[in-house]
């Protein structure tokens, strides 16, 4: 085990694991190696990330030989993220929410990735989570101190929703038109309950709109689909001929912004296709 890697021993071993499963000679450009329980090695660029990706061969002799989980991350990517970040904070300071100033501040910490330390706050109220391909916020609501209250359509979220308070939606369901649906149902309920702040899946980072401010923290943070906390799929999620267009542009469109890596939106393509067609 290296106890202290380096970026010549890290670039060594590359070349060594390529080379011992027959893969091409490239030599990856290592811009930093920041150890500790979690090795994070940032390399020039995305071609570069590939070679220590190498499909999944690379990485995963890395985390053996190291004895530790180990991420590649491209420079460009970290600059996309703190520029996309910037612009998102630069908008919260305009609006009047009492939560601008706890979301500037993750915005702040989430900036410093990937020296960021996790954030909390005291609670100071609840929060709507339209339950639709955005599990994630459920962590991010508690940490900003709210509690979260789902909303989502009936049967999608079992688990989910048996572990915390919910409202269901009735009425017919469909992928392309789910979160506008829920965030209409949800914006109506907010006001009787005196909630002030929806997490959606939107393609907006953050929105005030109307007293309300909506917010996907995906985007507020540019975190990658790799990056959110694994959790229960929608068990009404149908893709289909209809809704396929929907599906494909929607993972075109975060593979493009690099919420998604390219891989990975293909093999997601290739499983929706393949659900379709069997």
């Amino acid at each position: 085990m290296l106890l202290v890697p380096s970026r010549e021993k890290i670039f060594d071993l590359v070349l060594r694991i390529r080379r011992e499963h027959s893969m091409e000679e490239s030599y990856p450009v290592i811009k930093e190696v920041i150890d500790g329980p979690h090795l994070f090695i940032i390399v020039e660029d995305r071609p570069d990330k590939s070679i220590f990706i190498g499909s999944s061969i690379v990485a995963g002799k890395l985390r053996k030989i190291l004895g530790k989980p180990v991420t590649i991350i491209a420079e460009t990517d970290l600059i996309v993220k703190r520029r996309k970040i910037e612009e998102n904070m630069k908008y919260l300071r305009t609006i009047s929410s009492k939560h601008g100033e706890r979301l500037y501040a993750l915005c702040e910490e989430e900036k410093k990735y990937p020296l960021s330390t996790p954030l909390s706050f005291p609670h100071c109220g609840e929060s709507f989570i339209l339950c639709c391909n955005n599990a994630y916020a459920l962590t991010f609501s508690e940490m900003m101190g709210l509690t979260p209250i789902c909303v989502t359509y009936r049967y999608s979220f079992p688990q989910t929703t048996k572990t915390h308070h919910s409202i269901h939606v009735d009425g017919d369901f469909r992928c392309d038109v789910c979160v506008s649906r829920l965030l209409e149902e949800a914006s109506e309920l907010a006001d009787q309950k005196g909630i002030d702040i929806i997490f959606a899946d939107l393609e907006v980072a953050v929105e005030e709109r109307a007293g309300l401010l909506i917010v996907n923290p995906q985007r507020l943070l540019h975190r990658t689909d790799w990056e959110l906390h694994r959790s229960e799929r929608c068990l009404r999620m149908n893709p289909d001929e209809e809704n396929m267009r929907f599906w494909i542009e929607r993972i075109t469109k975060k593979v493009s912004e690099g919420l998604i890596e390219s891989n990975e939106g293909a093999r997601k393509i290739h499983a929706l296709l393949e659900r379709v067609t069997t």
